[in-house]
């Protein structure tokens, strides 16, 4: 929109002869008069304030009655005040952009100079200023139908986030519920295999359900800032060595392949963190891959960095589902196809944790061969004060969305 408008002020000035112009469109909100764009030689002065009162100058005057003005700027201040036009002008002519919702804003050009628009030049403009007002009238609409869409895909996936936390805690609860009736009936008799064999999947189905609360937490204590690092120093590769041997125990029938670490000096890391983060992106590959093909996960250091990957032979991400993986609640159409499980926080809480260890996260992906996803951060130098380390680090808050954990009450049905 503002190039549009300002190819139209140039247009106007070089058919004119005006020294200069400028275009206010009227905020729906404020009610004010707002600087849109402005062109020409002394284009400064036009605009010396952003949002002006419409009744304290011709240009509201002129938004107000759909009627155009024209004349020597001391002629037009009837308000006694001229915010748009500086002192000097020798003409000004305000005209409103019209559309069938009404005036959307004014176009003024002035000059400094002798010269004058006359009635041939006026009609010229009027013609113009309609069309250019249509042109804004759509270009709002536009507008407001991008944010109603864009507001329908955030209910959309709030929708889908609640019925993926109310999967995830129905699923183990009624496998404990359903375990723990068994053993307390009287009617039944269980030997001690039997019962070991019970209450080993009550104790995992209870896991699950303590990572659903935890990724909760997380995703909660990243919107609002409050997650705290606990820095030591460690091994990423030892760090990467114990993420896999759990995930073993977690998966039995998956292989994992630890690529050999050349060299794993020492860096400044909260350690469970960041094997929490190995861990989310394995489970996630194990999530979007075939059985029988192997995750590999590796550790290198490239130049000033620590730099981990974790590849996959899945089926790959689309281009699309790409530019948004790391945004909360968001699931991409292989989740959709695949019904993999989770709650789509995950990745969201692994690039919190790298940002706040100042480091960055990323993926690479081809459809039909797999994807990689990467996470890199900073060899910080040896330095005894790892609190003070923690407090100059990037506050995550700045780049997670700022998308609120929904409640029952606020969530889409």
């Amino acid at each position: 929109l503002r190039r549009m408008l300002e190819r139209c002020l140039d247009i106007v000035l070089e058919h004119t002869g005006m020294e200069a112009g400028a275009v206010r469109l009227w905020d729906r909100e404020s009610g004010k008069l707002v600087a849109a764009c402005h062109r020409g030689q002394f284009k400064e002065f036009l605009c010396r304030e952003r949002a002006i009162v419409v009744d304290e100058c011709p240009c509201g005057h002129v938004a107000t009655t759909g009627q155009p003005r024209a004349g020597h700027p001391a002629k037009l201040n009837d308000a006694g005040r001229h915010p748009c036009l500086a002192p000097g002008l020798n003409f000004a002519a305000i005209l409103p952009l019209k559309s069938s919702k009404g005036v959307q804003g004014v176009l003024y050009v002035a000059t400094r100079g002798g010269h004058t628009l006359d009635a041939r030049h006026m009609e010229m403009l009027t013609v113009m200023c309609n069309q250019v007002g249509v042109a804004v009238e759509n270009a709002r609409l536009f507008q407001d139908l991008s944010t109603t869409e864009a507001q329908r895909e955030v209910d959309r996936l709030k929708s889908e986030f609640m019925s993926a936390v109310s999967h995830e805690l129905r699923t183990p609860l009624g496998f404990i519920k359903g375990y723990v009736t068994t053993l307390l009936r009287d009617d039944l008799t269980a030997d001690q295999e039997t019962q070991r064999e019970f209450l080993q999947i009550i104790n995992e189905e209870g896991d699950k359900l303590q990572k659903l609360i935890d990724d909760l937490l997380d995703a909660s204590r990243l919107h609002s800032g409050g997650l705290r690092l606990r820095r030591t120093r460690a091994k990423v590769g030892n760090i990467a060595e114990q993420a896999i041997e759990k995930l073993r125990t977690t998966f039995p029938e998956r292989e994992f392949l630890l690529d050999p670490v050349r060299e794993d000096p020492e860096v400044a890391v909260d350690p469970w963190r960041i094997e929490q983060v190995i861990q989310n992106l394995v489970d996630n590959a194990v999530r979007y891959s075939p059985t029988g093909k192997p995750v590999r996960v590796r550790v290198q250091f490239e130049g000033p960095e620590v730099v981990v990957s974790v590849r996959d032979q899945g089926d790959g991400i689309t281009a699309q589902d790409l530019r948004r993986i790391f945004e909360p609640f968001f699931r991409g159409r292989q989740a959709l196809d695949r019904s993999p499980g989770g709650t789509g926080l995950g990745l969201t809480i692994c690039r919190g944790i790298v940002e706040a260890h100042g480091g960055r996260i990323w993926v690479e992906s081809k459809r039909g061969r797999g994807s990689t996803f990467y996470f890199a951060l900073p060899l910080v130098p040896d330095r005894p004060d790892l609190e003070a380390l923690d407090a100059e680090m990037t506050d995550p808050r700045q780049e997670i969305e700022k998308t609120e954990i929904p409640s029952s009450k606020g969530s889409s049905s």
